[in-house]
């Protein structure tokens, strides 16, 4: 990506001798237009995070989350927002200065450059300099401590100390406005490249390393939901309310349902006063679970403290008290009057929680609503179903891509907030397939492997703390987690499934080297009996995860992780060789990966059993056999099994015997791959409508879960990431595939099973392949419209009548499809 240069504007800060971490500063500049200019486009970027107004209109908020050495700027198109005569940009800046699941490191600092073209043509240059004017936000008491390990702002706003009116015309400076400090930052540099006044004292070693680039995804966009009362209740306060929300001090309180709010008009409510200890709180829901900010008006006496409460899931008439999820919470203090609350972050939820405490005079509460953020997608999801649970779970799946899909593929805005790959960067299927966005995803595989180590690993959640962090645990013994070698091993297949979707050279080309020394790392680490070690000491800082759940011991991960890194290297390193660099290296790995497998097959092989087994070389000392379903799904999936033999792996993963361990929910996609690739989709699909459909977060939240039977009321993610249902429907049950770079070729191989129907438009590089079946008879009709430039192969386990054979393929028959509207007929088989 090229690389931008902001001159002549200047990097600004506060100036000071340091900067306490989750630090606010206002920014404003005057303009004065003589008319509203036709064009105007705002260069901006912070570290680490702004709120842009003009005239007291939000306009955006960012930037997006970046590896702090590449910084992207953001662009705002203005031309609506400024008028003749005076304007006010307003810029209020956070510097968080502690790790953030968005942000890794960094250095405070605010650039802007600001580009018109006034009607008469004449072109004018407004940047950041030392014209503008910046201010302690005292309403945010600087150095607040974090909310939690992964979130680094716990808010507090006091509404008496904000400076009302200082982003609009006619606004007042008093004392403490002042001109801001010049940083010694060039404007094409990150203000991680220098060393300067900051708390940290943190700078970049090889400043020639560290760019700005340019946005290169669209701005998020914002919807207004409204909220609905479901509780209220008082509570009674037995020590200082802080002891609670500082320490959550046990007994603190005593609470009981009530009816506290009288309602005065539609969606508009009456408190009482309240003395100090007590507070009234009214519980409100939105109608599903949503990414983004909530927000309310009060008209209260100056001094009022309301807390703000939320939670992503709750039980009306069970624990009252919302304040159970992450210590998320926001602490308000009114001023005198009218005013509009809200967080300056955004997270996630379904319900929020308001409460009212200290209030000399009786509170009026009104427009409680949710500003949902969400990525603005190219298309509108197109999946149909006339099963009503199959619909809700792809509904629910799409809700969840759009709660954890913001900038980046999260696994849930409401915890952690952070870019993983492995079992999040599944999520980029339906992302690409599904809303037809692969800006997107190619932006996650530069800006997470920009966080590889010199060593050749990645930090398998970046740009996030959290690795950062964990690579000084456990340097120390004091964590399991530290960058997950697995994580790596899937972000090859990442790439290699980016390329075959969306034919983007120019995304993953460049990475070939990131991803060549990651193979050169793994291949390094191979040690007794040539197989990679999973156990720390042997590891060091790295960790070897896999799955929350699946396998009991940490020895039993050392077959999957094997034949994983052997699938990657067969079906990631070498197959991204071929396509683009011209084979080199290609064989090398595929020898690499065909002698791990073998010598994995030496050690877990169970000749009688006929599948891998987990802990095979330890079952003599006393242990029962275990394997989990990943083990057999990565063998089947990858084709590692000796001599082809997958009949028994096969019956395990669709029997899932007690001796199994099962997956969690966002690594299920291996087991239902296996199954697809065999031919078994009416076990898939019985256990989509069974467990998966009926979730409690699928059924109240409209979302999927991290766990299965997650728990009202707690820490557990009611919105993850395990979207596989989504993607399944375009892959597997339409059976839609790219066999050439975007789709110039593509196989089609529907497995329908006993669905009612299904309808979808799977998007592609070359327009979209709509697919619609209807069940009829013993089988399905099915009509399918393969846009111009796709050679498009229909797999069937009979021939088609009326399409040309294009071979046969095993069991399956080849049909060649014609560009425009096909209609044929296949029949269902069982399974098998």
């Amino acid at each position: 990506m090229e690389a931008l240069n902001l001159a002549p504007a200047r990097w600004l800060w506060l100036p000071g001798a340091r900067t306490l971490p989750n630090t606010f500063v206002f920014f404003r500049r005057r303009i004065r237009l003589d008319a509203a200019p036709m064009r105007a486009e705002l260069q901006i970027l912070a570290d680490s995070r702004y709120r842009l107004t003009v005239n007291g209109r939000a306009l955006a908020w960012g930037p997006a989350p970046c590896d702090p050495r590449s910084l992207e700027v953001d662009s705002v198109d203005l031309a609506g927002a400024l008028v003749a005569g005076e304007n006010v940009i307003g810029a209020q800046v956070l510097y968080f200065g502690e790790g953030d699941g968005t942000w890794a490191a960094g250095n405070p600092g605010f650039i802007a450059r600001l580009a018109l073209v006034h009607g008469d043509g004449r072109e004018e240059t407004i940047v950041s300099d030392g014209d503008w004017r910046c201010a302690i936000d005292r309403a945010h008491a600087p150095g607040r401590h974090k909310q939690w390990f992964l979130r680094a702002l716990q808010e507090e706003w006091d509404a008496r100390l904000h400076p009302w009116g200082w982003d609009r015309p006619g606004f007042t400076e008093d004392g403490s406005w002042m001109a801001p400090a010049l940083l010694p930052v060039p404007a094409d540099k990150p203000p991680l490249a220098f060393t300067y006044s900051v708390y940290t004292g943190i700078s970049c070693q090889d400043a020639g390393t560290t760019r700005l680039l340019a946005r290169s995804i669209p701005l998020m966009r914002e919807e207004r939901h409204d909220a609905q009362l479901r509780e209220q209740g008082r509570l009674r306060w037995k020590r200082d309310p802080r002891d609670w929300f500082d320490f959550r001090v046990p007994d603190s309180f005593d609470i009981e349902a009530a009816p506290v709010a009288a309602a005065v008009a539609d969606g508009v409510w009456e408190l009482p006063a309240t003395g100090a200890d007590e507070s009234l709180f009214l519980t409100f829901s939105l109608h599903e679970h949503m990414t983004g900010w909530p927000a309310f008006t009060v008209e209260a006496a100056a001094g009022t403290i309301i807390e703000l409460m939320l939670q992503e899931s709750h039980e009306v008439g069970g624990t009252l008290w919302l304040e159970t999820h992450f210590h998320a919470w926001t602490r308000f203090i009114c001023r005198e009057g009218l005013q509009e609350l809200g967080p300056f972050d955004f997270s996630s939820g379904r319900w929020l929680q308001i409460s009212i405490r200290g209030a000399s005079r009786p509170v009026r509460l009104s427009g409680v609503h949710w500003r949902r953020r969400l990525y603005p997608f190219p298309h509108a999801p197109e999946i149909r179903t006339p099963e009503p649970a199959l619909q809700r779970l792809f509904t629910a799946s799409l809700n969840t891509l759009c709660n954890s899909i913001q900038e980046i593929g999260s696994d849930g805005f409401g915890r952690e907030r952070q870019q993983y790959a492995g079992d999040v960067g599944h999520q980029h299927h339906g992302v690409r397939l599904a809303f037809g966005e692969t800006r997107l995803s190619a932006r996650y595989l530069r800006t997470w492997s920009d966080g590889q180590a010199a060593e050749g690993y990645f930090m398998d959640c970046w740009p996030g703390y959290d690795r950062l962090a964990r690579v000084s645990q456990r340097i120390l013994g004091l964590t399991d987690w530290g960058p997950i070698l697995d994580h790596g091993v899937q972000f090859v297949l990442d790439c290699r499934d980016h390329f075959m979707q969306t034919g983007d050279r120019e995304a993953v080309a460049p990475l070939l080297p990131r991803l060549a020394a990651f193979g050169e790392y793994l291949a390094g680490l191979r040690g007794e009996g040539g197989l990679l070690p999973v156990d720390d000491r042997a590891l060091g800082i790295p960790s070897v995860w896999l799955d929350h759940v699946a396998y009991g011991k940490k020895r039993n991960k050392q077959a999957a992780f094997n034949l994983y890194v052997s699938g990657m290297f067969i079906h990631g390193l070498a197959v991204l060789a071929d396509r683009l660099d011209g084979g080199r290296g290609a064989a090398r790995w595929r020898k690499l990966g065909r002698r791990l497998a073998a010598d994995t097959a030496r050690r877990f092989w169970d000749r009688n059993r006929g599948h891998f087994v987990d802990n095979h070389p330890w079952i003599g000392e006393g242990e029962e056999a275990h394997v989990a379903d990943e083990t057999l799904a990565f063998s089947v999936v990858f084709g590692l099994c000796p001599g082809g033999r997958v009949e028994a792996s096969l019956r395990a993963l669709a029997d899932r015997p007690p001796w199994m361990g099962i997956a969690y929910p966002a690594n299920a996609c291996w087991r239902h791959w296996a199954l697809f690739l065999h031919g078994r989709p009416q076990t898939v699909l019985r256990e989509l409508r069974d467990l998966w459909a009926t979730q409690p977060s699928v059924v109240q939240n409209h979302s999927l879960s991290e766990f299965f039977g997650p728990k009202p009321d707690s820490t557990d993610e009611w919105s993850h990431c395990p979207v596989s249902p989504l993607f399944h429907a375009y892959m597997d049950l339409a059976g839609i595939r790219a066999t050439e770079p975007g789709f110039r070729r593509a196989s089609i191989r529907p497995q329908l099973g006993d669905l009612e129907g299904l309808s979808l438009t799977c998007h592609t590089p070359l327009g979209g392949i709509v697919f619609d079946a209807r069940k009829e008879g013993t089988g399905h009709r099915i009509r399918l419209e393969i846009p111009v430039g796709c050679a498009a192969v229909l797999w069937a386990p009979h021939p088609v009548a009326g399409l040309a054979s294009a071979g046969r393929d095993g069991a399956l028959f080849g049909h060649a499809l014609a560009p425009g509207a096909n209609a044929l007929r296949l029949e269902a088989l069982r399974d098998g």
